[in-house]
């Protein structure tokens, strides 16, 4: 994490600028803010410890909450691939932003930092009738506040909105008030993520499963595979060190991409256990001991199980 920290302060004497489009609030607006946000937590203390006593993200509860660990948890890869992938598309006040938020992720788990809440009345805005989808204050220190029940009741959307809502929670907690400002933030952010990004669907005994490549161009960006059944979510883990350096030749590998996935058979289905194989290839970045980087291809599997409903999944280079 602090590689890629120091990577985006490294950029500001690189970046691209368009014209300043952001003021950051002054130290007496940030304060004067706070003060408002957490008499506003000391008024609604009761529901928040209720909250807490509930699900914790990403230990228990349902899709949305472990699609929210997940994307947390893959911030600092989303933002910096993003930056490096697509330069020309952020300002220095960009730069500083991300990189307060990358800060921000570092010194706080995603259980520590996001809450859900299920009463609509807590995201209501003061000056209008508008619900929010989450809600903070201006000061690291803070949760971000989820509204679960409105973003359950459009779960079909929720992966689409988690990662430019983080982007935008977070920025507030950077020092920014403007929300037009950040949800164009997240949105430059999504983009480039989504163009690196390919899925496959296929219908199984036990409802829709989905199987989803998410791609990092930065060095040590490991690809994020994540299978979707229902309300089970199942991020991969990483193919083995040992087998990415014997395929670097021993030297040492550095992030992998994956592409080109397909399913490669019809599913075996009876009543005990669902299975389905898809195929692709790793594109490898290796580094030799000189310094020189490569790219080695490889054949890749994933499996996916789904035994008595129970979904298992892994990923294989293939021989």
């Amino acid at each position: 994490m602090r590689v890629l920290i120091l990577f985006l302060l490294a950029f500001l004497n690189n970046v691209s600028l368009a014209q300043e489009s952001v003021v950051f609030m002054t130290e007496e607006q940030l304060n004067q803010e706070n003060q408002r946000f957490e008499i506003f937590l000391d008024e609604n203390s009761s529901l928040i410890n209720e909250a807490r006593m509930g699900d914790v993200v990403g230990n228990g509860g349902g899709l949305l909450e472990a699609q929210v660990a997940f994307f947390y948890k893959s911030l600092p890869k989303a933002i910096t691939s993003a930056i490096e992938f697509n330069q020309g598309r952020f300002t220095s006040d960009d730069i500083k932003i991300l990189t307060s938020i990358l800060n921000n992720v570092q010194a706080s788990t995603y259980n520590e930092k996001i809450l859900m809440i299920d009463d609509a009345s807590f995201f209501n805005v003061d000056n209008d009738q508008e619900v929010r989808v989450a809600k903070t204050g201006f000061d690291e220190k803070f949760q971000i506040f989820i509204n679960r029940k409105l973003m359950y009741s459009n779960i079909d959307l929720a992966e689409t909105v988690i990662l430019p809502m983080l982007i935008h929670e977070l920025g507030h907690q950077a020092g920014v008030s403007s929300h037009s400002y950040l949800e164009e933030l997240g949105s430059k952010i999504k983009y480039i993520l989504d163009s690196k990004k390919s899925f496959l669907t296929q219908e199984s005994t036990y409802g829709s499963l989905v199987l989803t490549s998410y791609n990092y161009v930065s060095v040590g960006g490991w690809a994020d595979l994540v299978v979707i059944l229902g309300d089970q979510l199942t991020r991969l883990k990483k193919i083995e060190f040992e087998v990415l350096k014997k395929l670097c030749h021993g030297n040492f590998p550095g992030g992998y991409e994956i592409h080109n996935l397909h399913w490669q058979r019809r599913p075996v289905s009876n009543d005990y256990i669902f299975s389905s194989h898809a195929t692709g290839w790793m594109d490898l970045k290796c580094t030799s001991l000189e310094g020189d980087m490569y790219i080695v291809n490889a054949d890749i599997e994933v499996v996916i199980n789904i035994v008595n409903g129970e979904l298992k999944a892994f990923a294989r280079v293939l021989p």
